[in-house]
């Protein structure tokens, strides 16, 4: 196993949640101007889960697809 991957493995859980907490708070934040970032806000929003996916989903890989459905279903919730 990589380093990466025992890195990965032994703190999962943690990465996870800075990542949601993350999303949320850039989520939920008014801004007076956003940012100029090619791709659309949908997309922006579609990366930063994909990413939450990906943590989790590393460490899991036989639960992706219901991972990905509830972080997609708080995504849209949030939005």
């Amino acid at each position: 196993m990589s380093r990466f991957s025992q890195f990965f493995h032994a703190y999962w859980k943690l990465i996870s949640l800075l990542i949601l907490i993350l999303i949320t708070v850039l989520s939920l934040t008014p801004q007076a101007e956003l940012p100029i970032v090619a791709g659309t806000d949908k997309t922006h929003h579609f990366i930063a889960y994909a990413a939450l996916i990906f943590a989790v989903a590393f460490v899991k890989p036989k639960q992706w697809f219901a991972i990905a459905v509830f972080s997609f279903a708080g995504a849209v919730l949030l939005n």
